[in-house]
């Protein structure tokens, strides 16, 4: 399919821009004759579309975690990429799944949570916290504490349980070997104007929607106050440190949605952390049901980024360019890695 004209790609850049929808019902009736005729109603092969996060906090400089990548533009680039893919391809893509990181203000990975005990405030963004900068008892010695004030608001327990739930909330993050607990900015937060889908993907989506009458379907992730929720598929810790369950809910009927579909292609922000850790679940779960289906998969690795953070030198003080190129050279041993940018036929294997 052609890419319609009133797709602009320099919207891509403007934080504010929201699509039309009466264009969009018109140019879709345009293209597919009257609604209940259906043209792109097909049944088999099922393609899924997985998007995650979307959301205008990581796509625009004015975001409060813009995922530049090395190239500065690299958010905003991969969305009029992933724009352009779902127009070309609208005749493939049976559905779209778009993921939506969902937090609130008290959450583990914001800066509210914790306070420098140095400075006595709030710890800064962008500060990473190990189990070793935590006091082992709320006299103990340590270089941050979690908030006092907050144990009633995300915990309901003693302080003394609380820190130890910290403690074992930084170990267990550090004994999997992805990650340390890294405070981030506050970011898509529920309300406020950087958690919606950047406006040419909600366009794109949307017309994407008319065209196949299938509802893009929006999976929310990130709200637990006590864990990050980076993968799609499960949160990084699901425990207290009692050993009881820290997260109840099962993620088992959304991940059996989208392994029913015959092809699932991933693309998204960030590739160094959501991206990344929805494929690393999404693997494991698959290799433990039916490795063959690993086949099925296909990362549009020209439409993601990495988390940076320029220092003002020219150079970076955040960078995880480097890890995540090296899952994707890890992943072409499971799966298919691709461009968005090469003909869907050429690549997609049904």
């Amino acid at each position: 399919m052609r890419i319609p004209e009133f797709f602009d790609p320099a919207k891509a850049r403007v934080f504010s821009y929201a699509p039309d929808y009466e264009i969009l019902r018109k140019e879709a009736s345009r293209v597919v004759g009257t609604p209940s005729e259906g043209l792109f109603q097909r049944a088999h092969p099922r393609v899924l579309f997985l998007g995650v996060d979307c959301q205008k906090d990581f796509c625009f400089p004015e975001g409060r975690l813009y995922v530049g990548g090395r190239s500065g533009t690299g958010a905003m680039d991969d969305m009029v990429r992933i724009a352009e893919f779902l127009y070309r391809n609208a005749e493939t893509i049976s559905k779209t799944i778009m993921t939506m990181d969902t937090h609130e203000l008290f959450q583990i990975f914001h800066p509210a949570f914790w306070i420098d005990r140095e400075t006595d405030t709030f710890v800064r963004p962008y500060t990473e916290i190990t189990v070793d900068d935590l006091p082992e008892t709320p006299g103990g010695a340590g270089k941050y504490v979690p908030n006092p004030h907050i144990v009633d608001e995300v915990f309901g327990g003693s302080y003394g349980a609380f820190l130890q739930q910290v403690r074992f909330y930084c170990r267990q993050l550090e004994a999997k070997g992805k990650y340390t607990l890294m405070v981030w900015p506050e970011h898509c937060l529920m309300g406020s104007d950087g958690h919606p889908l950047v406006g040419i993907i909600e366009e794109a989506v949307t017309f994407h929607g008319l065209l196949r009458h299938t509802r893009p379907h929006l999976q929310i992730k990130g709200g637990h106050p006590l864990t990050e929720n980076y993968s799609v598929f499960s949160p990084e810790v699901r425990e207290l440190f009692t050993g009881d369950p820290l997260i109840n809910e099962s993620h088992e009927q959304f991940v059996q949605h989208v392994l029913s579909y015959d092809a699932i292609v991933i693309a998204g922000e960030a590739g160094s952390h959501c991206v990344k850790s929805s494929l690393d679940d999404l693997i494991e779960i698959v290799k433990g049901r039916n490795p063959a289906d690993l086949r099925k998969i296909y990362l549009l690795e020209d439409c993601t980024s990495a988390v940076t953070v320029p220092d003002g030198k020219g150079g970076f003080c955040v960078d995880y360019t480097q890890p995540m190129e090296g899952a994707f050279a890890r992943y072409r041993q499971d799966i298919h890695v691709v461009r968005s940018t090469d003909p869907m036929e050429a690549w997609l294997e049904l």
